[in-house]
């Protein structure tokens, strides 16, 4: 902690390692959710997309195909928006 504040991952993957080795676990957790991440945006980004209609189904099944209920809701669609490929970053 600096100033009651407690340090960033990335500011404690910096400098010298007298943290026990905690920030090779954190770098080794940070690893493994931005795989997981993009494990999970192969999947469903290419199949969520509601080509006909436009948006994106809320639900999915293991095959990719919409399943009930296919009704999408604005809190669901402004969720997906920013993860989509052409989205701004």
């Amino acid at each position: 902690m600096q100033d009651g504040h407690p340090r960033s991952p990335a500011a404690a993957s910096t400098g010298p390692t007298t943290d026990g080795g905690r920030s090779d676990r954190l770098a080794t957790i940070r690893d493994r959710l931005r795989r997981l991440e993009l494990e999970a945006v192969g999947f469903w980004w290419p199949r969520a997309a509601d080509r006909g209609n436009g948006g994106f189904y809320g639900r999915i099944d293991r095959q990719g195909l919409p399943t009930s209920p296919t009704e999408k809701s604005i809190v669901q669609q402004a969720r997906h928006s920013p993860r989509h490929p052409g989205a701004p970053r």
